[in-house]
């Protein structure tokens, strides 16, 4: 009798090794029924089951073969393999914000370079500023002695 129903009347082995991969991708505790028509039976439960939003709903017995998980034989290298690709995920994930951290410090770089420039040619124009007063002074002067 196969069900995707969990309640509360469930208790759990965590510590005994689950051969089953749940649809979340997370390996399943075997848990013991205390239902009363299924009592001391043990199952294979998502070990999500008390958070209904997370939840996928894979239940299988112990003692029913099923495709819906993973058996021993391809258990580990299952796992294996799915480890591996998160792994990579994350790794692809470094890289793409390394390369976003090169390009933001890059362009921070770039912004700064050009406000620098724009200092340097804001003192250009002061310094020309104060020459052109500098010879308008002296005119006067001249003009004035004459």
């Amino acid at each position: 009798m196969k069900s995707t129903e969990s309640s509360n009347t469930v208790s759990s082995r965590m510590g005994t090794k689950a051969s089953i991969i749940c649809k979340c991708g997370f390996e399943c505790p075997i848990w013991t029924s205390k239902k009363p028509n299924s009592k001391g039976r043990s199952f294979f439960g998502c070990p999500l089951y008390k958070d209904k939003d997370k939840y996928c709903g894979f239940f299988q017995w112990c003692n029913e073969d099923s495709d819906q998980g993973i058996k021993s034989s391809h258990d580990l290298n299952t796992r294996t393999e799915l480890e591996s690709m998160k792994v990579a995920l994350l790794e692809a994930k470094i890289g793409e914000l390394e390369a976003v951290k090169k390009m933001e410090l890059g362009e921070v770089n770039f912004q700064l370079k050009m406000k620098t420039k724009h200092i340097e040619l804001l003192e250009f124009q002061l310094a020309c500023f104060k020459f052109f007063i500098f010879l308008l002074v002296c005119g006067f002067v001249i003009i004035l002695n004459r």
